[in-house]
């Protein structure tokens, strides 16, 4: 897409800051259900907003147009932009069809978004530009799955894989986003018969998806989700094997329940992570915001978490927010972690198979962001001294 592609764009001037923001927000996963909604319905408005939006999301792009942005004086570009606007308003006898007035806004709209969102991507692309994956190494995980469609056809998805997807029978799946679906109920659909669908996350993979009723769920590696493709009935339910991250869309006229091998959850409209791992023995539920019950026992406050073990038993205890949602947030973050814990997160993400050949009692304290090659994780643990790592194949050896 070439700069005068983008002075096609029709956005207008308020709305350009509205738009900036949203997209900033949008990149740091900080955004509403509502606002989720209306920066969908912008970019898919027409074709210009989607390559505007498309652009100013990738990273790549982003740091080409960095440096054009860098030659200019960019608090007095966006003060003779708006004065333009503002002056070809105020005159009755402005023609509005004329072409420069579309290309002033939508320059306004970039310039705007350049600067409210390239600290976030630049970042986030200088980490991984600066941790180079070397041979031997293993890569840390990606925007990868695979969604099972009600009729059982298969559909694999990745970072490159974009658009309406074909198959779904009530909604509208679009993969219109990188690393994420979103469902839209078909216009005039009364149907009350609604097939399921399971998105399926590999070793090594995430993705997040917006569910029909506006609901937002991040998936972490090893993870699944079943799902219908329209919400119909009294209740809103899903299942959960692995772990995710829920941004609930509030309707109390139906609850959101989410079912795990150990419990049931049941919420109305709240933000709440769940770890559901088999290999953990254990599911763990932290509450963010809002207010949820699990197996209509126990209810959960924000800041607090519930553990039901193997046999069916609830504790509820204070939660570590910020280890929780780490994940989700681009972050391994272990506390007084011993290997045990830490090495099935390495794993999944990773893609690869732990050897023990020795047992290491210490524990270990470290925040890392996932992007690095695990080579460089594992570096940071072996700084304590209290052990040492192999990498052979997609084998990783633990020994002292």
């Amino acid at each position: 897409m070439n700069e005068e592609e983008i002075l096609k764009a029709e956005p207008k001037d308020e709305q350009a800051f509205r738009v900036a923001s949203l997209i900033a927000g949008y990149l740091r996963d900080e955004l509403s259900p509502d606002e989720n909604s209306e920066l969908d319905d912008w970019v898919t408005a027409n074709i210009d907003n989607q390559k505007i939006f498309e652009k100013l999301t990738d990273p790549a792009q982003l740091k080409k147009m960095l440096a054009w942005k860098e030659k200019l004086d960019m608090a007095e570009a966006l003060k003779r932009t708006r004065e333009k606007i503002e002056s070809a308003r105020a005159s009755k006898s402005t023609d509005w069809s004329q072409p420069w007035k579309f290309a002033a806004a939508a320059i306004l709209l970039l310039t705007i978004s350049i600067v409210l969102v390239s600290k976030f991507v630049l970042t986030h692309a200088d980490e991984e530009a600066s941790t180079p994956v070397t041979p031997g190494d293993i890569p840390a995980g990606s925007n990868h799955a695979t969604l099972i469609l009600g009729n059982g056809s298969q559909i694999n998805l990745d970072s490159n894989s974009k658009g309406i997807l074909k198959g779904a029978t009530v909604a509208e799946i679009d993969n219109g986003i990188a690393g994420e679906l979103q469902y839209r109920i078909a216009k005039n659909d009364s149907s009350s018969v609604t097939p399921e669908n399971t998105l399926i996350i590999p070793a090594g993979g995430q993705f997040k998806i917006r569910l029909s009723d506006g609901t937002t769920v991040w998936l972490n590696s090893k993870s699944s989700l079943r799902y219908p493709e329209k919400f119909v009935g009294p209740k809103r339910a899903v299942i959960l094997e692995g772990e995710a991250y829920f941004e609930v869309e509030k309707d109390p006229a139906h609850p959101f329940i989410v079912s795990t091998g150990a419990a049931a959850i049941e919420v109305l409209g709240t933000h709440f992570n769940v770890n559901a791992y088999s290999d953990n023995l254990k599911t763990t539920i932290s509450l963010a915001e809002g207010k949820l019950r699990v197996n209509q026992s126990v209810t959960l406050e924000p800041g607090q978490e519930a553990v039901v073990d193997s046999s069916g038993t609830i504790s509820k205890d204070n939660a570590n927010l910020e280890s929780a949602l780490a994940w989700k947030n681009g972050l391994f973050d272990f506390k007084n972690s011993s290997l045990k814990e830490i090495m099935p997160q390495i794993s999944r993400w990773y893609d690869a198979t732990i050897q023990f050949d020795a047992q290491i009692p210490e524990h270990f304290n470290a925040t890392i962001q996932r992007s690095v090659p695990v080579s460089k994780l594992l570096h940071i643990l072996e700084e304590t001294g209290a052990v040492h790592f192999n990498i052979k194949d997609k084998t990783i050896i633990v020994s002292k």
